[in-house]
């Protein structure tokens, strides 16, 4: 792993500290962190991946794990931020990252030499940390996190709470984003 890598998780770590006890500026460090760590995966997977000692590198697995392991931070993120399309987009990256996941055992189960296989152990250990995390996220349903980040405000978590069970209800929506415009959380 590398040290840019470990910066950027730990900021995602502290942003989530911050979000988990409320306090004010952890929601937007939230989606910054988590969208620099997939920009990161996405745009430099490549180059993460690629072990620096022994110049071991599997270019197409480590573009496909940056690409899968991007489309999990975005899919975090918005599960985190109770935005739509979280649900779909989690189990997308769930799918891709397993997938790699056993890919990557394949080939740490086959044939070939020692460099290889330690090259293919440590993504399979951070491939299957990150499948675990977005599946557990994946499980978790959007009320618990809509409860941790309204709870404030009952009020707006109970009219947030009657948008998520009638997502189609176009009159739940507006009753939510007048309360909000009231209450000076957003502008018209």
């Amino acid at each position: 792993m590398r040290l840019l890598e470990k910066i950027v998780l730990g900021i995602v770590v502290l942003a989530l500290v911050l979000k988990v006890f409320g306090i004010v500026g952890g929601g937007a460090l939230v989606v910054l962190s988590l969208s620099l760590l997939s920009v990161l995966y996405m745009f430099f997977g490549w180059w993460l991946f690629k072990e620096k000692k022994n110049n071991v590198n599997r270019i197409g697995l480590s573009i496909a794990a940056g690409f899968g392991l991007s489309s999990g931070a975005t899919g975090l993120m918005y599960k985190l931020q109770c935005w739509p399309g979280a649900g779909s987009m989690l189990t997308v990256a769930v799918v891709f990252v397993v997938s790699l996941f056993f890919i990557f055992l394949v080939l740490y189960l086959g044939k070939g030499d020692v460099l290889k296989k330690n090259y293919d152990r440590l993504m399979m250990l951070r491939i299957g940390t990150s499948a675990g995390l977005l599946l557990i996220t994946l499980l978790i349903p959007l009320r618990a996190f809509a409860s941790m980040q309204y709870f404030e405000d009952g009020e707006e978590k109970r009219l947030y709470m009657r948008y998520i069970d009638e997502p189609t209800c176009v009159e739940c929506y507006h009753e939510w984003m007048e309360y909000r415009i009231s209450k000076g959380y957003i502008r018209e």
